[in-house]
């Protein structure tokens, strides 16, 4: 079976693919794995479909899978189906953003819901990532299957190699479309690093970090947010604040605010071999319940707790068991339990690891080859 594979990838000077994480989770590395298991199973990659891209080649693949949208589809379906090849289009996110999302000007004046529902209407099959996006597919396209999000388990970056601390570590490991989840609770993290017990035994680690001087960016808007404007750092680490403020990343790592810098997209699963726990705040509105469990699947692969809203997705893994709920406590009682209660991270996170070893790619695998398999035969 040879696939071809329509996505948003870059190709830079160097030649090398640069994939950002979407790409990355939906469309490269499970179709990785399926090589991996399935003798037979070959796929190529290509960033668009349009008319440079010749019959000839196209003819060459059994199926074509596209990601999020399909670009011109009315006329891609009309010359594929002609061509007499089976596609299909996968989603990860709801196609209507709340208006105060980072993105939704974008949206609007790109059409881009319109654009995401024809691809939807004309594709033989679509995939998702979890029953209730699902729900929202069907109401266009009947022929919808579920493919959960995974972990390849055997790509060396995710295996588990934590890196020791004397401080307990509460990581923010959202991107930068989070700032209305963020600030559901960064009013309890500041006052978490004025309190005296978390700013010596605690740390505040923003993952993900990326500004430079002169220029706009979400994550110092981020930081402002977390540390209160600096004010938390400044009366006692004024030459480590100072180079914050520089938008120099300091090497200290035992500090009680810390920063990660951004990694590319194979890179970042080690962001979590220095935290004990992820925080991943959302409200509670259509577009989040939409989105999946990843972030408590990362966590969970990679030998960490979670600290989560009580909201879908979240609640298609997370409990009282393998999580720790904002709905149970704000950030700022929940910091103050597990400083005195150490041990329950190990409780939680020993939970969450085994609650989530049913997302290794290994395992959805079969699903996702026996979908291809029928649209193909």
């Amino acid at each position: 079976m040879k696939i071809l594979l329509v996505h948003n990838f870059i190709i830079n000077e160097q030649g090398d693919r640069k994939y950002n994480a979407v790409s990355y989770y939906r469309m490269l590395k499970p179709n990785i794995v399926l090589h991996r298991l399935y003798e037979g199973i070959e796929f190529t990659e290509i960033p668009t479909l349009n008319d440079v891209v010749p019959d000839d080649f196209l003819k060459d693949f059994n199926l074509i899978l596209f990601c999020r949208h399909i670009d011109n589809p009315d006329y891609t379906a009309d010359r594929l189906n002609k061509l007499g090849i089976k596609f299909g289009l996968d989603e990860d996110d709801y196609w209507f953003l709340p208006n105060n999302h980072l993105l939704y000007q974008h949206y609007i004046q790109n059409n881009v819901p319109k654009l995401i529902i024809d691809s939807i209407k004309v594709a033989h099959f679509v995939t998702c990532t979890t029953t209730y996006l699902a729900d929202k597919i069907k109401e266009i396209n009947p022929n919808v299957y579920i493919l959960e999000n995974g972990i390849d388990t055997h790509d060396e970056v995710w295996k588990r190699n934590k890196l020791p601390s004397k401080r307990i570590r509460f990581a923010f490991t959202q991107g930068v479309t989070h700032i209305h989840d963020l600030n559901l609770i960064s009013d309890k993290v500041a006052q978490s690093l004025y309190d005296v017990k978390f700013y010596s035994k605690g740390q505040i680690i923003l993952t993900g970090f990326n500004a430079e001087p002169n220029q706009e960016s979400i994550y110092i808007g981020y930081e402002r947010m977390l540390t209160d404007s600096l004010k938390t750092l400044e009366k006692y680490e004024p030459i480590y604040c100072n180079e914050l403020k520089r938008l120099i990343t300091p090497k200290e790592i035992n500090k009680p605010y810390r920063r990660i810098e951004a990694m590319d997209v194979f890179d970042f699963p080690e962001v979590y071999d220095n935290i004990d726990i992820s925080v991943i705040p959302l409200q509670d509105n259509e577009f989040n319940s939409c989105k999946s469990e990843l972030k408590l699947i990362e966590a969970g692969f990679k030998d960490c707790a979670a600290m989560v809203s009580n909201v879908k997705p979240y609640t298609l893994v997370a409990n009282k068991n393998n999580s720790f709920l904002l709905s149970e406590k704000n950030f700022f009682e929940w910091q103050r339990y597990i400083l005195n209660n150490p041990s329950i991270i190990v409780d939680k996170t020993q939970q969450l690891a085994e609650d989530v070893k049913k997302y290794s790619l290994d395992l959805l695998s079969q699903k996702r080859y026996e979908i291809y398999k029928n649209f193909v035969i």
